[in-house]
């Protein structure tokens, strides 16, 4: 096979803007089921139950993952940010970053938020619920690629609302694990990292469970597998490969850590119980632009 055809097969499939494709589950769809949405289908309730069998924790995980994203966004607010870029946010659920910032920085305060994700239906949901509750003021919701970053960073929502010129916090929760090897990760965050004020954040977690037992690497392996039959095949990588994306960006503490060690509001769960199990299958960490 020759190196191009392999980088080609290392990518993520690049789906249609706007087009909403029922014959396959989508990630989106399926991780709003594991949180206990109802913005799904029935292949996408199919696939996730068919996952949730191979990888008990599965819906756990999720759900540590949505806890690490608010507790990432309320210590933002605390370090005095108020911008906020959403990446691969999925389906409007509870929760949302907007909600978060809302209620650590006060009904005063002057945020902003916008929200990306390349999955139709998970755009559309976004666009009706901030509408509907009259955020669209100080936030946001645009359909592109993760993999798009100037394009995301022009978008006119963006430009509106956001001022590149001071710091914003970057949220990519579960997001980089849908990107293959022949995407280039380390190349799309240095683009973002250009783009962006001194001080910003990029918030990262990723499916690595190279720290966790047995039992659940090779339960997400046979998980990983599975995804390969969906739009959004699963790249699970270790602690050391998304380390390295951290070099040009200095880690905020407590560093690359598991979901349930990052800043935990409760006492960090004793190996072996089911919540460290769960959350050891992640590694998170927030790195911050020099």
């Amino acid at each position: 096979m020759s190196l191009e055809r392999e980088r080609d097969r290392q990518r993520a499939p690049r789906q249609p803007v706007g087009e909403v494709d029922m014959t396959r589950p989508s990630a989106a769809r399926v991780y709003d089921y594991y949180l206990g949405g109802t913005s799904n289908f029935a292949i996408d309730r199919e696939f996730a139950q068919r996952a949730a069998t191979v990888w008990p924790d599965v819906m756990g995980v999720a759900r540590l993952n949505r806890r690490w994203l608010r507790r990432v966004v309320a210590e933002a607010v605390r370090a005095g940010f108020t911008q906020f870029l959403d990446i691969g946010a999925g389906l409007p659920t509870a929760g949302n970053t907007h909600e978060i910032a809302r209620r650590e920085a006060g009904d005063d305060a002057d945020l902003r938020v916008v929200y990306v994700d390349n999955e139709g239906v998970a755009h559309s949901y976004a666009g009706l619920m901030l509408d509907k509750q009259r955020l669209t003021g100080w936030c946001a919701a645009i359909l592109d690629d993760a993999r798009n970053p100037e394009a995301i960073l022009e978008h006119a929502d963006t430009q509106r609302l956001l001022d590149l010129g001071r710091p914003v916090c970057v949220l990519t929760v579960a997001l980089w694990q849908f990107i293959g090897d022949g995407d280039d990760i380390p190349n799309v965050l240095a683009r973002y990292r250009s783009r962006l004020a001194p001080g910003s954040w990029i918030a990262i977690s990723h499916v690595g469970p190279d720290d966790a037992p047995p039992e659940s690497r090779e339960q997400i392996e046979g998980v990983r597998r599975a995804y390969a039959d969906t739009q959004n095949p699963l790249w699970v990588r270790d602690r050391a490969e998304i380390g390295s994306w951290f070099t040009e960006m200095p880690l905020v503490a407590p560093g690359l850590v598991h979901l349930t060690e990052w800043r935990p509001e409760d006492d960090v769960p004793p190996v072996g119980s089911q919540q460290w199990r769960m959350g050891s299958t992640f590694w998170c960490g927030v790195g911050q632009i020099p």
